[in-house]
């Protein structure tokens, strides 16, 4: 027996939803998963432009745990928003790479009224 494939837009299509059952319940799908997602998840990135959608986007990105990510998601560190910024210096951390690490601590160092 095969298992069904994952349909990583259809995924993506829900957690960008409003309602949070079903953005939980494609986020909870995905983020086991993240690592195998990680182009299709730096184009979402792409596609976004409102903190809500950017935010959950950037938090999946930390669990691929991959450093192709890092300068993305260093990116997200210069968001106007504060709430995509939280979010991106915990993906960072998340990621859990000297590279990540590295970003995450200098940004923190800078920025110590956002962790306050």
């Amino acid at each position: 027996m095969t298992q069904p494939t994952f349909n990583i837009d259809e995924c993506l299509h829900r957690i960008c939803s409003q309602d949070a059952l079903t953005f939980e319940d494609a986020f909870d799908e995905l983020s086991p998963v993240a690592s195998n997602f990680v182009p299709e998840l730096l184009n979402a990135l792409l596609q976004f432009d409102d903190s809500y959608t950017r935010g959950k986007i950037i938090e999946l990105l930390g669990y691929t745990h991959s450093d192709l990510v890092v300068p993305s998601v260093e990116k997200e560190l210069a968001h106007p928003d504060q709430t995509v910024r939280q979010w991106a210096y915990f993906a960072l951390v998340e990621i859990n790479s000297v590279p990540s690490l590295e970003v995450a601590g200098a940004y923190k160092a800078a920025h110590p009224s956002e962790f306050a």
